[in-house]
């Protein structure tokens, strides 16, 4: 993975700030959710939910918006154009089938994963929105419960991403491509700025 092209691995770089800061989210509820744990231990937490759902909010919702907006569609584009290759070059037939079918699995299956992160942010601004300074222990828990779901369901995303399509893109893609990817990238964050 150190040697994708940009923005492959700018994207990479914010998987693993995203995985950090799940991971100390989980650290700090976790310490929350002992009992007896003293209101220093639970504001700590607190604080560090609310700045993981305003971190979800914005940081994530603009890698997920480059995703979707910029890298995803030319990876859509790239299975109409092997389907015209099918029908013209029928000796390459098998593999491109299965270059677009591992394509077209691996899209809806990051698209359904996208919908279940907005999910779980959604059930954790929820839940911030009326936890209060001091929240109950039961409350305190299902914060647990929702951070590692989103854990969890982050860590399988970034994974499948990361493996079946970033490593072998730049097999698909030229320099210059590449290079119009992180153009438009950067357009997406700064309009989400």
């Amino acid at each position: 993975m150190d040697d994708l092209p940009e923005p492959l691995a700018g994207l990479v770089r914010e998987h693993r700030l995203v995985e950090q800061i799940v991971h100390d989210a989980r650290e700090a509820i976790d310490a929350a959710t002992v009992r007896d744990a003293s209101d220093e231990v639970v504001t700590h937490a607190m604080d560090i939910l609310r700045d993981l759902d305003a971190f979800l909010a914005i940081d994530l919702t603009t890698h997920i918006a480059k995703e979707e907006e910029v890298l995803f569609p030319v990876m859509r584009k790239l299975i109409e154009e092997n389907e015209a290759i099918v029908v013209d070059m029928l000796a390459q037939h098998d593999e491109v089938r299965a270059k677009e079918w591992d394509i077209q699995r691996m899209l809806a299956a990051l698209d359904a994963t996208h919908d279940e992160v907005h999910a779980e942010s959604a059930s954790l601004q929820a839940g911030l929105a009326v936890a209060g300074a001091r929240p109950s222990l039961d409350v305190m828990v299902g914060f647990r419960d929702t951070v590692m779901k989103l854990d969890w369901i982050l860590q399988g995303h970034f994974g499948d991403e990361e493996d079946a399509l970033f490593e072998p893109a730049p097999g698909w893609f030229t320099a210059e491509q590449f290079a119009e990817f992180a153009r438009q990238m950067d357009e997406v964050e700064r309009s989400m700025s």
